[in-house]
């Protein structure tokens, strides 16, 4: 048997570090024939490169340097390129992860190929479609035939969209992956807390970059004036280009650069920013991977932000989203940073975004798929997307079975089940039913 061909696109210092695990994975692999594609959507160097020498990544075959512009023209540039790249390889699968339009334009590119889409890191949602990222990852879905899921939570929403859950595969999240792989090593090799003279000295990491906070004037007005009155720590802020741009552009970059509490760095590489991450007392952030980080890390997480689409650590009370509000912000990191016991506790729980072993998860997806092909994931039922969906209880009849068993007699399939408290759980085939559920039933018309 010939190896599989994947093709993995990447484009920004996230999906670089997420990406990471299931690319070591693949090539190490070799039923798989690994094929990189850098779309250059981060085109500054510690935001890109630095971060495959860290990871000891094979370079990617194909750079693409699309840079920066706005949303439409870096997109249209990578959708391009990329279906170029795609109907002249043509992979068996292509896996992207995320939500940037990096994985937009890959998503689209693919499936107008008829190329098999992977989306790692599918079904996380916002609810708040004025967040480019929200559009991006729902379309992305939309385009793929197969969809790893970080959290149950994040699968509930890909089956409350509709998709079949054997499409689905709950993975955990390969940020953590990445960080527990690498903690350690951070901790012995990096410098960062001698170079910047933190020995000893109460901290906060601080990162923002997502358009909400830095677009406009009010938002990031607001936000730095929370960082300006937070004087009984040092805050620690690598800046993003895009981030300073918009800094100066205000006239904020100066009032951050002349506060003596306030250390403004280059963006930082992979093993110093982790080491930063496990020395903070806290952490705030606009980041959605970070809020994951902080967690595994044992910090408390002030969001900067209006929603989040990890809600599972609010849950845990590990995380406060506390908008662009001054006041707020400030009231709700001195709340949290008296709290002396909050990291104990938050070390205590167990992890809703991962156990480490994420990328495994994924790779004997991507086997099952290439071997099976798309009739696993797409059965007679389903091709031509003509169903009918209704809600039923479980019956004495059906009461004790499997979902597989119940689905076999019925003749069709069951989308989503919900408990005996009315609670969406994920229809894995092995579950037994019980009186006082509901589940959707999906049949072809």
């Amino acid at each position: 048997m010939s190896a599989w061909q994947v093709m993995v696109f990447i484009g920004t210092r996230p999906e670089i570090v997420k990406m990471a695990p299931v690319i070591k994975a693949l090539e190490t692999d070799n039923r798989f024939q690994l094929v990189i594609v850098d779309s250059g959507q981060h085109y500054d160097e510690q935001l890109s490169s630095v971060f495959f020498e860290t990871f000891h990544l094979p370079r990617a075959q194909y750079s693409l340097d699309v840079g920066s512009g706005t949303h439409a023209s870096q997109t249209g540039k990578i959708m391009i390129a990329a279906e170029k790249i795609i109907t002249e390889t043509k992979p068996d699968i292509i896996l992207v992860q995320g939500d940037t339009n990096t994985v937009l334009a890959t998503a689209l590119a693919a499936v107008k190929a008829q190329i098999p889409f992977g989306h790692v890191e599918a079904g996380l949602r916002s609810f708040d479609r004025t967040m480019p990222e929200e559009i991006n990852r729902i379309v992305a879905d939309q385009c793929s035939e197969l969809h790893f899921a970080p959290t149950p939570l994040a699968a509930n929403n890909l089956l409350f969209e509709g998709f079949d859950p054997r499409t689905i595969h709950i993975t955990g999240n390969t940020n953590i992956d990445a960080i527990l792989q690498f903690k350690e090593i951070s901790s012995r090799q990096s410098k960062i807390i001698d170079r910047l003279d933190l020995e000893g000295t109460p901290f906060a990491v601080v990162t923002i970059h997502r358009p909400a906070t830095v677009d406009y004037e009010d938002a990031l007005t607001s936000t730095v004036s929370a960082f300006l009155n937070l004087t009984e720590l040092r805050l620690v802020l690598p800046v993003h280009p895009r981030t300073r741009k918009a800094l100066e552009r205000f006239g904020l970059f100066e009032q951050l650069e002349s506060a003596s509490h306030i250390i403004l760095t280059e963006p930082l590489g992979f093993i110093d920013f982790l080491r930063l991450m496990s020395e903070a007392r806290i952490i705030l952030t606009d980041s959605g991977g970070i809020q994951e980080e902080a967690f595994t890390l044992g910090k408390p997480c002030i969001t900067l932000r209006v929603n989040t689409e990890r809600p599972e650590s609010l849950h845990l009370g590990a995380n406060f989203l506390v908008g662009r509000s001054t006041d707020r912000i400030v009231e709700v990191t001195r709340s949290v940073l008296a709290d002396s016991t909050l990291s104990d506790r938050i070390n205590r729980l167990p992890n809703p975004f991962g156990d480490g072993n994420a990328s495994e998860r994924i790779v004997k997806g991507v086997v099952r798929f290439c071997r099976e092909g798309r009739a696993f994931v797409k059965p007679h039922l389903f091709e031509t997307g003509m169903r009918n969906r209704t809600l039923q209880h479980v019956s004495r009849e059906l009461q004790g079975m499997t979902i597989l068993e119940a689905e076999q007699k019925i003749g069709g399939k069951i989308m989503l089940l919900f408990d005996e408290s009315g609670c969406a759980v994920f229809p894995e085939t092995a579950r037994k039913l019980a009186l006082g559920q509901h589940f959707i039933l999906a049949i072809e018309k």
